[in-house]
């Protein structure tokens, strides 16, 4: 029985270590990935984020990003959600991302714009187009002796 607690304490031992060392891993490749990006420049108007990086880190962010893309099955845009903390657990915050070839299809959201911007439009040309058609009424009206007293 003595033998067995010897090699679990041995095993725990070797899995302990073996936990520290990939820590240690990954708090190089963190550190390594984060010193080696850089924002080359950044345009930001409401609802839309131009952003130019370089290095090992940016390289890391875009290729996961582009994966995600690929393997969603779409062909214009991804759409990912994701959750935030911020310090406390309790409190977080939730965001979508959406990733959108350039060259593609408006996503939802574009679509939503450009079609409420042609809705009021149209709706300023029908308003338009009742003020005339109430003045050419007056105006009938005045003619036709019915509005003089």
């Amino acid at each position: 029985m003595r033998a067995d607690s010897i090699k679990e304490a041995e095993a725990l031992a070797n899995l302990i270590s073996k936990v520290e060392r990939l820590e240690a891993e990954n708090t190089r490749l963190m550190k390594m990935f984060a010193d080696d990006m850089y924002i080359e420049s950044a345009n930001m108007v409401p609802g839309h984020y131009d952003i130019n990086m370089r290095g090992k880190g940016a390289m890391l962010i875009c290729g996961q990003m582009l994966q995600m893309f690929r393997e969603s099955g779409g062909v214009n845009f991804h759409t990912s959600t994701f959750q935030m903390e911020f310090g406390d657990p309790k409190t977080f915050e939730i965001f979508e991302l959406t990733i959108q070839k350039v060259n593609g299809d408006d996503s939802p959201a574009q679509k939503i714009t450009r079609l409420e911007a042609e809705n009021a439009k149209l709706r300023e040309t029908v308003n338009e187009a009742r003020r005339i058609l109430e003045s050419q009424r007056v105006l009938e009206w005045e003619i036709s002796g019915r509005g003089s007293s």
